[in-house]
């Protein structure tokens, strides 16, 4: 079943009990170069497997930039 979240700010669908890790791989992102708050709760990188994503949760995914 498909659920609305909020994902740095946008409305998005996603199959309810999708892991963190699952998200950022749907996305293309690489989980070694963000950090993830779910719910005002900042996970650690280990907590991206275990962390499902539920109807109205909140997500903000912010990416490391290197440069010069």
């Amino acid at each position: 079943m498909s659920v609305t979240i909020r994902l740095n700010g946008d409305e998005r669908q996603v199959e309810e009990g999708t892991t963190v890790a699952a998200l950022l791989e749907a996305l293309d992102i690489r989980a070694q170069r963000v950090v993830v708050e779910h719910n005002l709760r900042i996970l650690r990188a280990g907590d991206f497997e275990a962390a499902r994503i539920a109807a109205g949760d909140e997500l903000e995914v912010l990416q490391f930039v290197g440069g010069g």
